[in-house]
C-alpha cells in the first residue's frame, strides 16, 4: 500500500487521482405522508413516505421501506437519523431524495443508504444544488452508500432516465462515504453525469472500489466543476485496473486541502 500527502496542493495532475468525471436521478412516487413545517419527526414512528419541510428535524431510525424526501429550499437538519435502506425492487428510491434546493444540516451521527440498488444513499436533481454542513459548535457526520455500494453515496443513479445530477456544496461535517462498481462515492455512476461539486470545509473520506473517483465521474462519465477551498479529504482507491477515468484538470480547482490517497493494488 502507497500512501500519499500533499498539504497544500495546487492544480495538478497529482488531484486528478481523487477526481474524475460525474451522474443523477429523479424519481416521483406518491407522498403519502406530509407534516407540518418545523417540527421534529421520529422516523421509526413513520407508517408512510415523508418529504421533510423547511425546519424539520429527523430524528432515530426508519423502521420501514419508506421513502424519505425534503421539499424544495427546505432546510432540514439530521439529529442521529439513521436511515438503512436495503436492497429491495419494489423500493425504487435513494436513503434521501432531494426535491430541488435544499440544505442538510448534521447534528450527531447520521446514515443514508439507498434502497433499490441503482440508487444512492442521497440523490440530487439536475440543475439543483444540495449544501451540507454542520450545526454551529456541533459536529455532525454523515455515512452514506448505496445498498450495494453500486451507485454513488451521493449523486445519480444508474437509470438511464436519471443519469444526469444537480450539485453539491460541502461546508461543514464529516462525510463517510462509500461506493463500488465504477460509482464516484461524490458524483455519478459509470455512463452518467453530475454538476459541480464546491468543498468550502469538512472531513471527506470515501472508498471506492473498481476504476471510479472519490469525489467527480463514475468510469466512463462525466462532472462539471470541482472547486476545493479547504477541508480534509481521504480517499481509498482500490483498483483492480491499471488505469483511472481522471476529470479534465481544468475543471479542477483546488486552494487548499489535505488529501490522503491510499492506493492499493
Amino acid at each position: 500500500m502507497k500512501k500519499i500527502k500533499i498539504l497544500p496542493i495546487v492544480v495538478g495532475t497529482t488531484a486528478l487521482f481523487v477526481f474524475a468525471a460525474g451522474l443523477v436521478f429523479n424519481h416521483g412516487s406518491n407522498v403519502k405522508a406530509v407534516k407540518a413545517a418545523g417540527t421534529t419527526v421520529d422516523l421509526s414512528e413513520l407508517t408512510a413516505d415523508y418529504v421533510a419541510q423547511n425546519g424539520d428535524i429527523l430524528t432515530g431510525t426508519l423502521g420501514g421501506l419508506y421513502k424519505i424526501s425534503i421539499a424544495d429550499k427546505a432546510i432540514v437538519t439530521l439529529n442521529n437519523a439513521a436511515i438503512n435502506g436495503v436492497n429491495n425492487v419494489s423500493c425504487p428510491y435513494a436513503g434521501i431524495t432531494c426535491l430541488g434546493d435544499s440544505t442538510i444540516i448534521l447534528e450527531g451521527d447520521n446514515t443514508a443508504v439507498g434502497f433499490q440498488s441503482y440508487y444512492p444513499g442521497i440523490f440530487i436533481p439536475k440543475n439543483k444544488t444540495l449544501t451540507i454542513k454542520e450545526k454551529a459548535e456541533t459536529p455532525g457526520s454523515l455515512k452514506a452508500h448505496s445498498s450495494k455500494l453500486t451507485a454513488p453515496a451521493i449523486g445519480s443513479t444508474q437509470l438511464s432516465e436519471y443519469n444526469e445530477g444537480g450539485n453539491l456544496i460541502v461546508n461543514s461535517g464529516t462525510l463517510n462515504l462509500s461506493s463500488k462498481s465504477r460509482a464516484a462515492c461524490i458524483g455519478s455512476v459509470n455512463g452518467g453525469s453530475f454538476g459541480n461539486i464546491t468543498i468550502n470545509g469538512g472531513t471527506i473520506n470515501g472508498n471506492t472500489i473498481n476504476a471510479a473517483a472519490v469525489i467527480g465521474s463514475g468510469c466512463p462519465g462525466t462532472c462539471g466543476d470541482i472547486t476545493i477551498n479547504g477541508g480534509n479529504i481521504t480517499a481509498v482507491v482500490i483498483i483492480p485496473v491499471q488505469e483511472l477515468v481522471l476529470a479534465p484538470k481544468e475543471h479542477v480547482v483546488i486552494s487548499q486541502l489535505l488529501v490522503e490517497l491510499l492506493m492499493h493494488q
